[in-house]
């Protein structure tokens, strides 16, 4: 009895619960600028799968959800910081840093998720350098982690900082996730 009411229970979300969910999925809400011919439905269908889609809002982000922004090209720098790790006996390791500078009063800041070994760093921006070369946009996917004022060269700037997940332009796209995100040219 209480098997036959569990199998009825499970058909019955699977054919209401499940088919409405995915309907009130919205993957346009994980775009946060135009797209400039860089996006595809698949690219926004990628941060919507198996995640509540939801309306950007920086006050109140619940995180965990990954954005699309795309942005001129020019004004997007890569570099990245490195340092002596103690933990790991002295070798070198790195943080990337994406900047986008918009009018030099909003800045967005993308990192990766943690330190990495210097070489990362270097192949990670020779990679991200070439994909941008001669694209006149380029998309960021991340999640959003905060934003606060700061002063920069004379004038209060408004700085988000984002966890990286990855980088598209026309040409290409190349995820921190994958077979092999060092040399994996293409977002799996």
């Amino acid at each position: 009895m209480i098997l036959n009411f569990f199998c009825k229970s499970c058909i019955l979300f699977s054919i209401i619960i499940i088919p409405a969910y995915a309907i009130k999925q919205d993957p346009s809400l994980l775009l946060l600028t135009p797209h400039y011919g860089v996006l595809n439905s698949k690219d926004l269908e990628l941060y919507a799968k198996n995640m509540n889609t939801e309306p950007f809002d920086p006050k109140h982000s619940s995180g965990g959800v990954n954005y699309w922004q795309c942005f001129k090209s020019k004004n997007i720098s890569i570099a990245y910081q490195s340092w002596i790790d103690d933990k790991t006996r002295g070798t070198m390791s790195c943080d990337m840093d994406v900047v986008v500078t918009i009018d030099n009063k909003k800045i967005h800041r993308y990192s990766l998720r943690r330190a990495m070994p210097l070489e990362y760093c270097e192949r990670k921006k020779a990679i991200w350098k070439k994909i941008m070369k001669d694209q006149e946009y380029t998309c960021f996917g991340g999640n959003y982690l905060s934003e606060e004022k700061q002063l920069i060269n004379g004038n209060m700037t408004s700085v988000s900082g984002w966890i990286f997940d990855r980088i598209k332009t026309k040409k290409r796209c190349n995820a921190y996730f994958g077979s092999d995100s060092l040399r994996l040219l293409e977002c799996p």
